[in-house]
């Protein structure tokens, strides 16, 4: 479970290159449950209609999977908006792309 204590990050450079497969959260390997996400008091998890996100879920997800905030070009909560998940959250694709990153700049 992700920790809400944990630092938030933010790359947009690393996290836009593989088009948000972390807001699949509907399907594997996050499979949050519908209830899971919209009964989330302390607002962890995202999903569902939150007024503090300060824009409405889209009408129809972009993957049956897909978090309702994931739109083609991103997600649509502003950046200080997000749930905890959204900003602390690091997937292998990231990790992976970090390592990269990282030793191409070793000399």
């Amino acid at each position: 479970m992700m920790s809400p204590d944990l630092p938030e990050y933010r790359d947009e450079q690393l996290c836009a290159e593989c088009g948000g497969k972390c807001c699949l959260v509907y399907g594997p390997p996050y499979n949050f449950t519908w209830h899971r996400l919209h009964d989330d008091r302390m607002r962890l998890y995202g999903g569902g209609y939150h007024p503090e996100y300060g824009v409405e879920p889209l009408k129809e997800k972009i993957h049956p999977h897909a978090c309702e905030y994931l739109s083609p070009t991103g997600c649509i909560i502003p950046w200080e908006k997000r749930p905890p998940i959204c900003k602390n959250f690091r997937c292998g694709v990231w990790r992976d792309m970090v390592y990269r990153k990282r030793s191409s700049m070793k000399p």
